[in-house]
């Protein structure tokens, strides 16, 4: 099974294990001065339609960012690098390569379809558990081992029947990452968030950094026990085909559970490098036969606070994508999608399926820098837990105006709108009830006097 750890806190629980709504740092922000913005949408040149999650970055990619749903972008760079290039990269297109200080003002980006995909790419030499060997083998000289500093930016949404807006959240963070594990640190830099209290109630639309930290799933191949002898043992997988993939090709390699296995098994596939047997991309989904088998590790804290609402869910359905990128000789974590599906119940009060998406992208690598933050930096980023504020207090336009981010589909300020109307209406409820309930007191004990 592809357990990863993840169900620790889980994706599923990411919006309720930690208390989180922190209050947004005070940083020293890069001035339009110090900085240059390119921004427009990518499309797909023959057909006109935009391209969804394509990779915007410098050309030597320790700067970047992907466009959103819509193919839109920003891409925020400091002014020194104005002669240099970016490059825009989605797969099956050929990649394009622009002078920053030419395409300042440009809005409109075109990929070409790479010839390449049109014909097919045969599979010929090595057995797919050979590969899946060298792969695994090649884990620690393919990812970066040494202590490194990354800037990340992560949104987790949440949506009644898929339609609804029931809470947002995003943030912007550094992080350091070293051996062992146990030392890596997180700083939030940035921070906002709001949520329908009637439907999430004793939850949070955001995720503790725990979970920033675990989410190099490959440099962490502990988690990925489907590569484990027993995951091994009870998967069947393929090498589906050949695909060119940038400037290089890679081994599409499918994967199911086998017949009768009893365990945790997942379906998806794994896209491995052809010559230096990198992972790239991970897709995998909890198969439907094992669904019923899943259970999240509770804490009894919450499900004690579960149990007093009457607060139940099934999980329906979760997925996870892992893109990994090269940056010079080295790969590193890239970008992390998550989505899950479950019913939500409350007895007597409401019942409808929660849809809940999260996105982490990491936006800079300093290799450089190699040093652990400061404790005050540290301990002025934990003390944000308790001074909760909401994505509304910050709503004004320019909120990210300086950090690299997906861009939101949707104008997150309405949302927050009409979250907070919602929540004055619950909260208006709830006090007449209240004063009824204490009227209704007062004449008893009138009654009583009696």
């Amino acid at each position: 099974m592809i357990q990863t750890r993840l169900t620790k806190i889980s994706i599923l629980y990411f919006l309720c294990v930690v208390s989180l709504g922190l209050k947004a740092q005070v940083v020293e922000e890069p001035t339009p001065k110090t900085r240059r913005v390119i921004e427009g949408t990518v499309y797909e040149k023959q057909s006109r339609k935009p391209l969804a999650y394509a990779s915007v970055a410098l050309l030597n990619n320790q700067i970047g960012t992907i466009t959103n749903a819509q193919g839109k972008f920003r891409l925020i760079i400091p002014a020194r690098n104005e002669q240099k290039f970016v490059k825009i990269s989605y797969i099956g297109y050929k990649t394009g390569v622009y002078l920053i200080s030419k395409v300042i003002d440009q809005r409109v980006f075109m990929l070409a379809e790479d010839p390449r995909m049109l014909s097919e790419v045969t599979f010929e030499g090595l057995k797919t558990a050979t590969i899946l060997k060298k792969a695994i083998e090649k884990i620690p000289t393919n990812y970066y081992q040494q202590s490194y500093t990354s800037e990340g930016f992560y949104r987790v949404k949440s949506l009644k029947d898929n339609k609804e807006y029931i809470s947002i959240g995003e943030g912007a963070c550094k992080i350091y990452q070293t051996r062992p594990a146990r030392k890596n640190q997180v700083v939030l830099k940035k921070l906002r968030a709001s949520k329908h209290d009637l439907f999430l109630e004793g939850f949070t639309p955001l995720f503790g950094t725990t979970s920033l930290l675990n989410l190099d799933i490959v440099n962490r191949s502990e988690r990925l026990l489907v590569l484990d002898e027993e995951g091994l043992a009870n998967h069947v997988f393929q090498v589906a085909k050949v695909v060119p993939y940038e400037n290089t090709k890679v081994y599409v390699i499918s994967f199911v559970p086998k017949v009768g296995f009893k365990g945790l098994g997942y379906k998806g596939e794994f896209w491995v490098d052809t010559k230096t047997f990198a992972f790239l991309y991970l897709d995998f989904a909890l198969s439907e036969q094992n669904m019923k088998r899943y259970k999240v590790k509770v804490n009894r804290g919450i499900q004690l606070q579960f149990d007093k609402l009457g607060i139940s869910f099934k999980l329906l359905h979760k997925r996870f994508q892992y893109r990994y990128k090269k940056v010079k000789d080295t790969y590193y974590l890239h970008q992390v999608n998550v989505y899950q599906k479950k019913h939500m119940n409350r007895t007597g009060v409401y019942s409808f399926i929660k849809d809940t998406y999260v996105s982490y992208l990491v936006t800079a690598y300093q290799p450089w820098k190699t040093q652990p933050f400061s404790k005050k930096e540290v301990i002025k980023s934990r003390k944000w837990q308790d001074n909760p504020s909401s994505f509304f207090e910050d709503i004004k336009p320019g909120y990210w105006q300086a950090y690299n981010i997906l861009l939101s589909e949707v104008p997150y300020a309405t949302v927050a709108k009409q979250l907070k109307a919602a929540n004055e209406v619950l909260a208006e409820k709830a006090r007449k009830l209240e004063e009824e309930k204490r009227k209704a007191q007062e004449r008893q004990k009138g009654k009583q006097r009696k």
